[in-house]
């Protein structure tokens, strides 16, 4: 098979083809969906104090979606709990909750636009050792494309 249905074909090649209501041809995005962006993660506190997890910077060639982020402390009542974003050096928060209760987790959903250099932050405060804390985000990465 060969034509505009063909991934193979050179249409598909540098970019998206598509119907713009008169015919088949490369649309006019600077971005699109490149691959889901996902960061699990569960810890034990081998120590008494407060609980920090903060994703790596982002990359350059990307435009990142945060679409839902949750954290919770399996082990009880604690400290204020809050889930944030680095911008440009500055603290946007998301959500917070100032003792969050046993296995109750906290969770914001939404749609967040991040650029290089962000990161997303999980914070609990006063936490015990001991204490199991998982946390995780789900979003979407574009490539930026001229």
């Amino acid at each position: 098979m060969s034509g505009i249905t063909n991934p193979a074909e050179p249409y598909f090649k540098d970019g998206i083809w598509g119907w713009d209501a008169a015919a088949w041809q490369k649309l006019a995005l600077l971005w699109g969906y490149t691959e889901q962006w996902t960061v699990v993660g569960e810890e034990t506190l081998a120590a008494n104090g407060n609980f920090l997890f903060t994703t790596a910077a982002l990359d350059a060639e990307y435009v990142y979606k945060l679409e839902f982020a949750s954290l919770h402390n399996n082990a009880g009542p604690r400290g204020r709990a809050d889930i944030d974003i680095m911008t440009s050096g500055q603290n946007n928060y998301l959500v917070w909750h100032t003792a969050l209760p046993q296995w109750e987790p906290l969770a914001w959903t939404g749609s967040v636009t991040l650029v290089t250099g962000d990161v997303v932050r999980f914070y609990i405060r006063s936490c015990i050792a001991g204490d199991v804390v998982t946390y995780a985000l789900y979003g979407y990465r574009m490539k930026i494309t001229s």
